[in-house]
């Protein structure tokens, strides 16, 4: 009888401790909450949010390759400035409400859109991706592996401004480079043309 007790006492010991490590985990699973049966899962509070669409690395790379798609880097200004995906535009976390509406009239809501920041453990890119859906976005991805796996693989990257100033010029790249209107895609400048032609 002795060793039933010390087994209920035992177990009783393992149920909290695993949860309050549940409780104290930032990726605990919620104990209360709402069943959400479209996704499958208990939501601990509000309406459930869409899930997004992760987009593998080599997804990633053939959309990067024929330039299918524009790249949104949710990292702060500084973290894009270092090192960012050629030709990304630069949309952080902190500032995408502020920001939303001269994107929305670079970038039309049928832009095919890959979101992505640090890596794995950033969520930020998850968050910029929710509020582009919530603005009109349908076709919005997630690279969560972001910068880190894309640097690790050896891609290209580059610093400074970017396609950012774009936001702020409302259409007018840096550069003075033209856009194609189908997809966003940089052309040459008339310049440069006129000397390949000769």
């Amino acid at each position: 009888m002795r060793t039933f007790f010390e087994m209920i006492i035992l177990l009783a010991v393992a149920m909290i401790a695993a949860f309050i490590g549940n409780t104290v985990n930032p990726k605990g699973i919620p104990i209360f909450g709402q069943w959400d049966s479209s996704v499958g899962a208990v939501h601990a509070g509000g309406p459930c949010a869409p899930q997004d669409t992760e987009i593998s690395d080599l997804d990633v790379l053939d959309l990067y390759l024929s330039s299918g798609a524009v790249f949104v880097d949710a990292r702060i200004q500084e973290d894009f400035e270092g090192s960012h995906i050629p030709r990304s535009v630069n949309l952080p976390v902190g500032q995408v409400q502020d920001a939303i509406e001269s994107f929305m009239q670079i970038y039309p809501v049928t832009t095919k859109l890959i979101v992505y920041c640090s890596g794995p453990d950033c969520s930020d890119s998850h968050d910029v991706a929710l509020v582009l859906k919530e603005y009109g976005y349908q076709d919005v991805s997630v690279y969560s592996l972001g910068i880190e796996r894309w640097t690790r693989e050896g891609r290209p990257t580059e610093s400074g401004a970017g396609n950012t100033q774009d936001l702020h010029a409302l259409g007018q790249h840096p550069d003075e480079t033209t856009f194609d209107d189908d997809n966003r895609l940089p052309l040459k400048m008339e310049s440069e043309r006129d000397e390949t032609i000769m």
